[in-house]
C-alpha cells in the first residue's frame, strides 16, 4: 500500500479529490511508520507467530485510527 500511495501522491489527478501538500505529506509519513514495523514483524515471525499477529493487528488499528478524519475537517 505504501508503494501505491507513493505513486498516487505523485500523480494526484488519479485521486479524484484535491489534497493539499500538507495532507499528502502527513499521509505519506503515516504510511512510512509501517515499514520498519513490518520488517520487525518479519524478523519476529521466525520466533513467534502469535507475536507477529499481535504486531500486525496493532498496526492495522494504527492505520484505522490514523486514517480517521475529524468531523470538523472540510
Amino acid at each position: 500500500y505504501g508503494l501505491l500511495w507513493t505513486y498516487i501522491a505523485r500523480h494526484r489527478e488519479l485521486l479524484g479529490v484535491e489534497l493539499s501538500d500538507e495532507e499528502v505529506r502527513s499521509t505519506t509519513l503515516r504510511f512510512l511508520v509501517g515499514n520498519p514495523i513490518y520488517a520487525l514483524a518479519f524478523a519476529i515471525s521466525f520466533v513467534s507467530a502469535e507475536a507477529v499477529l499481535v504486531i500486525i493487528a496493532l498496526l492495522a488499528v494504527y492505520y484505522a485510527v490514523a486514517g480517521m478524519r475529524s468531523p470538523h475537517a472540510r
